[in-house]
């Protein structure tokens, strides 16, 4: 209990001490809260345009889409704020910045996920609830439900993406492969589930996890079932162990002092 309690103590301690460093530019953060829900409104005005020409897309109208933006901008603005050092740890791998954490007591991972929160990503769970708003088929009744969903399609993002990002411990550059990972799966999962068939469909939920950032969320929120809730969770699971071994698998091979001789 003593080790999870330190680590909760110390994410709390970088999670306050970076969000109050970012809240003191006060000129800053609204420009770049403004910036991104814009980028957000802007990305979904295309499909706004084109449901005033259409009723639907095979069964998905402007209300399921605008759940599914809900879903996907909600899940990646928890991970921008509480694990934002997700996105820099191919970084921190190869420039020996866990050296700072492995000198620290257990917990090497979350604290280093944990080391740089952004704002930002409140700007993300703003234009979340604008989305779910607009949709007209979310209220106050669904906070439970979104509380739960958002939350498995961050925690499966974040797994996926520590998954790749912890290549850099065998190959010497993730930076390009983890942001198009990144990408795609993002852009995948805010297109309509019923315009990928067959293997497509597997692989965006498998490889390219879109399926669990967008498409289960949004259906949890839309038509909860204790099935779909246990698909979430196993799926939240499944990633998690593979993140976890991953990056421990690496880890033994960055603590060996091996890593300088990666990747040629």
């Amino acid at each position: 209990m003593r080790p999870l309690l330190n680590d909760f103590l110390f994410i709390k301690a970088v999670l306050f001490l970076n969000l109050r460093k970012q809240v003191s530019s006060l000129g800053p953060f609204l420009l770049q809260f403004i910036f991104v829900i814009g980028n957000n409104g802007v990305l979904f005005l295309v499909w706004w345009i084109f449901f005033q020409k259409f009723k639907d897309i095979r069964g998905w109208t402007l209300s399921d889409i605008s759940i599914l933006y809900g879903a996907v901008t909600g899940a990646y603005g928890l991970v921008i704020i509480f694990a934002g050092g997700v996105f820099h740890l191919g970084r921190m791998i190869l420039e020996g910045e866990l050296d700072f954490y492995i000198t620290q007591p257990k917990g090497i991972l979350t604290r280093a996920l944990c080391s740089s929160p952004s704002l930002s990503g409140f700007g993300d769970l703003f234009a979340s609830f604008i989305f779910f708003k607009m949709s007209g088929g979310v209220g106050l009744s669904h906070l439970p439900v979104l509380g739960i969903a958002l939350l498995i399609g961050a925690l499966v993002l974040l797994c996926s993406v520590v998954i790749v990002q912890s290549l850099a411990f065998w190959v010497r550059s993730t930076e390009v492969l983890a942001r198009q990972f990144l990408e795609l799966t993002v852009l995948f999962s805010v297109y309509p589930k019923t315009l990928f068939v067959g293997s497509l469909q597997i692989l965006l939920f498998s490889v390219i996890p879109s399926g669990f950032l967008g498409y289960l969320p949004a259906d949890l929120i839309k038509d909860f079932s204790w099935e779909k809730l246990g698909i979430g969770i196993g799926a939240v699971c499944v990633y998690g162990v593979m993140a976890f071994v991953v990056f421990h698998m690496g880890l033994r091979k960055y603590e060996s002092g091996s890593r300088f001789g990666m990747g040629v």
